[in-house]
């Protein structure tokens, strides 16, 4: 059975680094799309023309939900996060509090040390497996 995936964000990071004919695979939706274990079904971006510009290059291949809550109620087994860092801290806080058994986020987790202590705790006790992104594009070992 295929895990259900989701991206909250549609950025570069999340749909534009690559193409679906790129060799390299940089981008979350090309990630998802490759992985035989994932099926890519859903995301949210509050912007429309993101919406738009994520057609254009990849096709109409995700149910765009109107809000992070709809998303979740989809029961994602993996959620993306890569909306702006200022959004992570809230979105974190939903998803932590969700169905969802897999997070990835992108770097930075939070916006500030505040938010990474109102969320250490949720974070500790999650029984999810968590984890922030960070591309070594430059790290040569």
């Amino acid at each position: 059975m295929k895990l259900k995936s989701a991206i909250i964000g549609m950025g570069n990071i999340a749909a534009f680094i690559d193409t679906p004919t790129s060799e390299i695979i940089a981008s979350h939706t090309k990630a998802y799309i490759k992985c035989r274990q994932t099926d890519l079904c859903y995301a949210f971006e509050p912007d429309i023309n993101q919406q738009e510009a994520f057609k254009k290059v990849w096709g109409d291949i995700v149910e765009f939900l109107p809000d992070i809550d709809s998303l979740l109620e989809k029961k994602p087994d993996i959620v993306s996060i890569a909306s702006p860092t200022t959004y992570h801290f809230e979105t974190m806080l939903k998803v932590l509090d969700s169905d969802v058994k897999y997070i990835l986020c992108e770097k930075p987790l939070v916006s500030s040390l505040d938010e990474l202590n109102g969320i250490n705790s949720k974070l500790i006790d999650s029984k999810k497996n968590i984890s922030v992104n960070i591309i070594r594009e430059y790290d040569k070992t």
